[in-house]
């Protein structure tokens, strides 16, 4: 019923609010497909009304449900437009980037990346990064910048309660 409120109303507001609303009940019971569908329905929308909050929004929504449902080419093209580069903070897209490259075991490329930007992230870098890294150096048997990184990544989000191994980042992570 609010779907097809959501589908039928042209009130930008209603239309935005039932969509909100529709993701995070997908997400409250874990439905990648249906949070990746209404997501997209918002970031249409939310594009075209050049509001940013609301793309906000879609695009975090859409990069989880594509990284849940490991669909990392699309992941991949879907960070590089340049609407999400502009909205979303540099370590998202670098998280779901580092996510990207530990799935395809593009361990030498994940390392790259990270090198490349290290000196630029402001603390607290975000949990995906460090430990995704750490993750590729340990892979590749270099286990002194493994621990260094694993250490930072101890010190810095002990308090979590889940393994980040293999994982994209969550919008419970604050990101």
């Amino acid at each position: 019923m609010l779907s097809n409120l959501a589908d039928s109303t042209s009130d930008y507001r209603l239309k935005v609010a039932a969509l909100r609303y529709l993701i995070q009940n997908a997400f409250d019971k874990d439905n990648n497909i249906t949070i990746l569908e209404y997501a997209k329905k918002l970031y249409v929308i939310s594009k075209t009304e050049i509001d940013d909050e609301n793309s906000f929004i879609a695009i975090k929504a859409v990069l989880h449900s594509l990284a849940r449902m490991n669909q990392l080419e699309q992941l991949e093209k879907f960070i590089k437009e340049k609407t999400v580069r502009r909205i979303i903070p540099k370590q998202i897209s670098l998280s779901y980037q580092s996510y990207i490259y530990l799935s395809q075991s593009k361990l030498e490329e994940l390392i790259t990346l990270y090198n490349g930007v290290k000196k630029s992230l402001v603390k607290p870098v975000a949990s995906a990064i460090i430990f995704n890294t750490a993750e590729a150096y340990f892979r590749l048997s270099n286990f002194d910048e493994a621990i260094a990184l694993y250490d930072d990544f101890l010190k810095e989000y002990n308090h979590l309660s889940y393994c980040l191994l293999y994982t994209s980042p969550s919008p419970r992570d604050g990101l």
